[in-house]
């Protein structure tokens, strides 16, 4: 399996995305971090209490990584090396 490693421009180790391709079975997998806020076992237990009582937040648990502009052209590459052959 090939990995590559896409660090986010805003530098944060959190943000940092793992692509990995396994050409046996011709799929690409996409890693990421899934977020840990630092509250500890109170703050979790917190989260746990709202979510029971149906608490959503109005922005969801999403986070985001921003592509380098250097490093777009080496992810076009490596997502078509793993790209089947176009049938014509």
């Amino acid at each position: 399996m090939k990995d590559e490693f896409f660090a986010c421009a805003c530098g944060h180790d959190e943000h940092t995305i793992r692509f990995s391709y396994d050409a046996k079975y011709n799929e690409l997998y996409v890693s990421v971090f899934l977020g840990h806020d630092g509250t500890g076992f109170f703050g979790r237990l917190w989260k746990a209490v709202k979510y029971t009582l149906g608490y959503k937040s109005q922005y969801g648990h999403f986070t985001n990584t921003l592509i380098k502009p250097e490093d777009c052209e080496r992810l076009a590459a490596f997502v078509r090396k793993g790209a089947p052959a176009k049938a014509e």
